[in-house]
């Protein structure tokens, strides 16, 4: 009975320490992962109710970043939306940003 308690309990702190590992991401994956959501901000650029949906998961994202107090991670994420906009649709940046 010990034994099966104390494999349980590995396994819930294995999963939590791996979840918290999981959920770190460097600047380059944050900014690879604005330049995708502003891809599909693009694609989407005729589809009204889409690109609000899309609009709204980045700032969901956002949020999730900030946390876990990575303000840095947040702000590389967000820019490289905006960045990508600007690069890529110039008009739909200045309607949006």
């Amino acid at each position: 009975m010990k034994n099966i308690i104390l494999l349980i309990f590995s396994i819930v702190l294995f999963v939590a320490c791996s979840s918290k590992e999981d959920a770190k991401i460097d600047t380059s994956k944050a900014r690879a992962m604005g330049e995708k959501a502003a891809q599909e901000m693009i694609d989407s650029r005729a589809d009204t109710v889409r690109l609000q949906t899309l609009l709204l998961d980045a700032r969901a994202t956002q949020y999730q970043i900030l946390q876990h107090n990575d303000t840095v991670i947040a702000d590389a994420y967000i820019q490289a939306i905006e960045d990508y906009l600007r690069a890529h649709h110039d008009s739909l940046a200045r309607v949006i940003l």
